[in-house]
């Protein structure tokens, strides 16, 4: 039913935006900012050191995880509908697990004893440069487009903040960080995304992009990630020569 509308919305799209006026030429370069919540998760494979057993007890317990990105953004108007678009961005990715209370102590610590459940938050810290093309499929004040292409993840660091909650009711928090070297220190991600251009003014455009991103290759785990995008966008002054 979700899908029988949305492409209904995509069909009568151009017919309501067809009213509106074209767009004056584009900066030829623009230059802008953006914020977006990220959704991500992971798919597991057996190795030698993750059997099968560990592999569906994880998959049992792990959770997908909100993040965020945030950076800035390049673009280059090439041609009428194309944009060569690229960045430097900051993202925390990963996942988290569920309450976990199945679980015994390793060492008699009554301290352990009574912990009723423990929960974990994995952030993952990557610098993340895109570079994609866009192409508007419609191309006016209002502008629908599509976007594909890749993004090299560089690896920072990896924190994990875990919440064990006790049997009397009390919680308590700890945070660890560090350099994980079982890590790739790049990996490569694909990249699809549709969204909207809005002209605000002569100089700034707001963007809304949800945007699919994949691993191509394994980090330590396979990885997917979603994110849903939006960016204001400062253009320069420049215009394209018609």
């Amino acid at each position: 039913m979700v899908k029988k509308y949305f492409f209904i919305f995509i069909f009568i799209l151009p017919t309501i935006l067809s009213g509106q006026d074209a767009r004056k030429p584009e900066s030829k370069i623009a230059l802008g900012i953006s914020f977006s919540p990220d959704y991500s998760y992971r798919l597991l494979n057996a190795t030698d050191t993750m059997s099968d057993m560990i592999l569906g007890y994880r998959d049992t317990t792990d959770l997908p995880k909100f993040g965020y990105i945030v950076g800035t953004r390049l673009f280059w108007h090439f041609r009428k509908r194309f944009s060569l678009e690229t960045g430097l961005l900051f993202s925390d990715k990963g996942d988290k697990t569920k309450p976990i209370s199945n679980f015994y102590p390793i060492v008699d610590d009554p301290l352990l004893l009574n912990v009723k459940s423990v929960s974990i938050n994995y952030h993952e810290y990557f610098i993340d440069i895109p570079v994609k093309i866009n192409y508007k499929l419609i191309d006016r004040k209002c502008s629908l487009f599509v976007s594909a292409g890749l993004a090299a993840n560089i690896y920072l660091t990896t924190t994990n903040t875990s919440e064990i909650l006790f049997k009397d009711g009390t919680t308590e928090k700890n945070r660890s960080s560090r350099h994980d070297e079982s890590y790739r220190m790049i990996s490569i991600s694909g990249l699809i995304g549709l969204g909207i251009d809005y002209k605000l003014s002569s100089h700034f455009t707001a963007r809304a992009e949800p945007t699919f991103r994949h691993s191509l290759m394994p980090v330590t785990q396979t990885a997917i990630f979603w994110k849903l995008n939006f960016g204001l966008f400062a253009e320069s002054q420049k215009e394209r020569k018609q």
